[in-house]
């Protein structure tokens, strides 16, 4: 399951001890969309792991995008203890995003 969070939950959820993958998107973003299902099996696969999948909303999101330098969505970042510890940018299918993060999450 995606859990989706906003700008004012956003350090809460990367704060913690485990991996925390971000889904930075928009609602108008069509690849976001198509995506989704594709995670939605990757969190269940990897459910009683210690990770958890989040979607944040670029809009109303400036200073976050801005600051972890967000230009395209989807983008995902994996973060532990608030510290961004992998991400994939570009070539965004589900098999990158496994391959990516498998090595983060315990």
């Amino acid at each position: 399951m995606i859990r989706k969070i906003d700008a004012n939950s956003f350090q809460e959820a990367i704060d913690r001890d485990i991996t925390t993958i971000v889904k930075f998107e928009a609602d108008w973003c069509i690849p976001c969309k198509e995506i989704t299902p594709g995670v939605e099996l990757l969190s269940e696969e990897w459910n009683g792991r210690n990770v958890e999948f989040v979607a944040l909303d670029i809009e109303g999101a400036a200073p976050i995008t801005q600051k972890y330098n967000i230009f395209g969505v989807p983008t995902f970042i994996a973060y532990r203890n608030g510290e961004p510890i992998s991400e994939v940018r570009s070539k965004v299918n589900v098999g990158n995003l496994k391959s990516t993060f498998s090595n983060h999450i315990i």
